[in-house]
This record gives C-alpha cells, structure tokens and sequence, in this order.
C-alpha cells in the first residue's frame, strides 16, 4: 500500500500562494496590478510570490480578492488550494 505524504501547514501556505501567483499570470497581473486594487505593497506580494512569505487566510483573500476585482472573475479558495503548480491546472 502506498503511503500518502501529507503537506505541512507550510508547504501547504507557500503551495497556496505558488497557486495565486500562477492564477494572477494567467491574467497577465503583475504584483503592482494587484496593489493598486488590494492594500497590500507590491514587495510584499513579491515576497508571497517568492516563497518567502507564507501568506495568512486574511493575505489569500485579499490577492484573490483583487485578482476577482482585476479580471470580474470569481475565484475563491477551492481554485487555490491544492491546485497543481502548472499553467494548465488553472
């Protein structure tokens, strides 16, 4: 029987903001695009992007948040989570 290696709350808060980054490229927002619509610094969401920040629930809803505003989308948590980290799984 196969094991199933389950996330960490780390690997699963970094695969959650890889995933919003993605979401954010598929339409062509850069983190400044998402600043001006979401109160949160571009260096900061370069940081989420970059892995170095693990992005709190508050955090995730704001960038899904401005992503929505940016593209009259409605994404939320299940198009984010646990979402393979490809162009195509978005």
């Amino acid at each position: 029987m196969p094991l199933i290696q389950l996330m960490t709350a780390k690997q699963q808060s970094q695969q959650v903001a890889l995933n919003i980054r993605l979401l954010a490229e598929k339409h062509n927002l850069t983190p400044y695009d998402l600043e001006k619509v979401c109160n949160i610094k571009n260096q900061n969401i370069y940081r989420v992007y970059g892995g170095k920040f693990s992005p709190n629930i508050e955090t995730v809803f704001q960038l899904l948040g401005a992503i929505n505003q940016a593209t009259g989308e409605k994404y939320s948590l299940k198009d984010i989570d646990f979402v393979k980290p490809t162009s195509e799984a978005l």
